[in-house]
């Protein structure tokens, strides 16, 4: 009897059987069941009546049911539980065959009908809903679902129970389709995998007259996108004539968005590791967001071009393989961005700006397992890098290819691994200025300061300012930076404390010799022009200006017929403090004269060398 659906108990409300004038058991008298609104003791008007075992069995009955003495309904003398499968009215005899009750529809309601009427298309309409809260207003269940799509409300039943392995691409993209064109939010099911094997378009959301402007949400809620063919998975588009087309490649900004959300999903590959960029996104803006996603397959997880005032957050592109890819692209222009928690290893390069930057904002972004951490091959304005986490880069971690200004990096820990090849900063010739190395960045296992930042001295610029915190010295010598590790366009801050003395080591070198000022000063690049050559006797020529306050570091050799003669000290007040193998000592070997006012030279003492000097290295600045 499986096929019956007991949904009525055949009962007085009251659970017992009384007579109708007076509150007594309507002791051996009949119950009869029949249609609704009909005589139930005529036998064509009887409906099937059910007795309902312990154990749930269910067995046909005849009519009519006995009442016994203390009023209840029996079956063979034993009180007994009957169901109906439908709604009936109810009569009710005593012993004399007197009517004692008549009840033309017992439940005034048909359950079966109302079982049907909740499978038609407008049944959740007829189910009500409240949140879990004392300010609530009530709803109904058609309200709440009409707020969203899912994947699912588009997927056909014989697909739905085997999605990660059939290709969902074609019913994901109609239900986003859909989603755009209502303006609901297009969701997926937690944890629930589907297949692709196409790329899925993601509508232009614009509106010129702002009357439709509204965010448009795209969120995987944790599912899952299992990669049946190596294709990009997402793709913004346009429509062309009623036709969803791609809008990467187009014409910058002919094609744009705002104001939209994709997040919340991981991507798998049933083909092995990924080569076709995850994502390739182009023209969204106005605080539109891409977040919350990982992968491990993909060479390239997201293709971005001209994409600004975006988030760019909490994007993992991990790879199995080593220095494969370059995990982040970013192409045109990128102004007014945030790249938060965006992790990309073992790539060749994690970040890779194609295009011009403006007012970016990268914080607690990893740089690990890569040759090079993030390159800008264009002009980089109002970089700010913060909380990032550098590791394991075989070449450098920021890389500029071209001009950059006002910049900075801090609350970054960079592990150089005692790598000697490793660079923190790297950039060519182009304009370098004012670019920031806050002392609140860590350096861990630095083989030396060259291998903070890597350029050429005559970059013109106000160059890099490194801020490194107060150290403690070991000798007064601490005090002189080795500008054979770091150049001039380079500033260096420090504090440094020694015994009770405590100084600021500077690299700043002699008026007109630095970064930026080509038209003043001396051309060569050490401070210092030797200018009687052939001679036994050295000469250099400075644009110092004399000053009794003034110290001016000296650092040379003296290469000469015969061998080689080194000097390095301070001149304080005119005189020569030569750092020397048993400490700082007073000496002749050089001096100062006023031959050229109202700058100073530096001759050397008629015994500094025994044949004829060859050539001078080394450099003098001022301290």
């Amino acid at each position: 009897m499986s096929e019956i659906i007991p949904n009525v108990v055949v009962s007085m409300p009251s659970q017992l059987f009384t007579m109708a004038r007076s509150f007594k058991a309507c002791s051996n008298g009949r119950i009869y069941i029949g249609k609704i609104d009909t005589d139930p003791t005529i036998s064509d008007n009887q409906i099937q009546v059910y007795l309902e075992r312990e154990n749930g069995a269910h067995i046909p009955t005849s009519q009519p049911i006995i009442i016994n003495a203390a009023g209840y309904p029996v079956y063979a003398g034993q009180i007994a539980k009957f169901v109906t499968v439908e709604g009936h009215s109810m009569a009710v005899y005593d012993s004399y065959g007197a009517q004692q009750h008549y009840i033309p529809n017992v439940l005034k309601y048909d359950p079966d009908q109302f079982q049907i009427q909740l499978s038609e298309p407008d049944g959740s309409s007829k189910v009500g809903f409240i949140q879990d809260s004392a300010d609530a207003m009530p709803s109904n269940l058609e309200y709440k679902a009409s707020q969203l799509f899912t994947f699912d409300d588009f997927i056909p039943d014989s697909v739905k129970g085997n999605t990660e392995t059939i290709d969902c691409s074609a019913y994901i993209q109609i239900a986003i389709e859909r989603g755009f064109a209502a303006g609901r939010k297009v969701c997926g099911v937690s944890g629930k995998k589907y297949g692709i094997s196409s790329t899925i378009l993601i509508p232009q959301n614009f509106d010129s007259t702002f009357v439709k402007a509204q965010r448009q949400e795209i969120d995987g809620q944790g599912c899952v996108f299992n990669m049946l063919t190596d294709v990009t998975l997402f793709e913004s588009g346009y429509y062309d004539n009623g036709v969803l087309k791609s809008n990467y490649g187009t014409i910058l900004d002919s094609h744009y968005s705002k104001y939209i959300d994709l997040h919340g999903f991981s991507i798998v590959s049933k083909v092995g590791n990924l080569t076709a960029p995850t994502m390739r996104i182009q023209d969204w803006h106005h605080d539109s967001k891409i977040r919350d996603i990982s992968c491990n397959c993909s060479a390239t997880l997201l293709k971005s071009n001209n994409n600004y005032f975006t988030l760019f957050d909490s994007l993992t592109g991990e790879y199995p393989v080593e220095k494969v890819g370059d995990r982040f692209v970013f192409e045109g222009f990128h102004n007014l961005n945030k790249m938060n928690r965006l992790i990309a290893t073992n790539a060749v390069t994690g970040y890779r700006f194609d295009g011009p930057v403006t007012a970016l904002q990268m914080s607690q972004v990893s740089f690990e397992g890569q040759s090079v951490g993030v390159q800008f091959k264009a002009t980089v304005y109002d970089l700010y890098i913060d909380g990032a986490y550098i590791e394991n880069i075989s070449n450098a971690a920021i890389v500029f290819a071209g001009y950059v200004h006002s910049s900075a990096i801090y609350n970054s820990y960079v592990n150089f691994q005692n790598d000697t090849n490793m660079r923190l900063v790297v950039y060519t010739p182009s304009p370098a200025n004012q670019f920031y190395i806050d002392r609140s960045v860590r350096f861990q296992d630095m083989p030396s300061i060259s291998n903070i930042v890597s350029g050429l001295d005559n970059t013109y610029g106000a160059g890099f300012t490194v801020d490194r915190p107060t150290d403690l010295a070991s000798s007064i010598n601490d005090f002189l930076l080795d500008n054979t590790h770091i150049g001039i366009h380079i500033g260096w801050r420090q504090e440094k404390i020694f015994g009770q003395i405590v100084g600021n080591v500077i690299n700043h070198r002699i008026t007109g010799n630095y970064a930026g000022q080509y038209s003043d000063g001396l051309q060569s690049s050490n401070g210092f022009e030797w200018i009687n050559t052939s001679s036994t006797t050295l000469l250099l020529r400075t644009r110092a200006v004399r000053s009794l306050t003034e110290m001016l570091y000296v650092n040379i050799s003296v290469e000469y017929v015969g061998g080689t003669k080194a000097v390095s000290g301070l001149f304080v007040a005119g005189k020569l403090y030569e750092f020397t193998s048993t400490g700082v000592k007073f000496t002749l070997n050089l001096a100062l004269n006023s031959d050229n006012p109202p700058y100073v030279q530096i001759e050397g003492a008629n015994n500094l060398v025994t044949g004829i000097i060859t050539d001078v290295k080394g450099e003098i600045r001022i301290l």
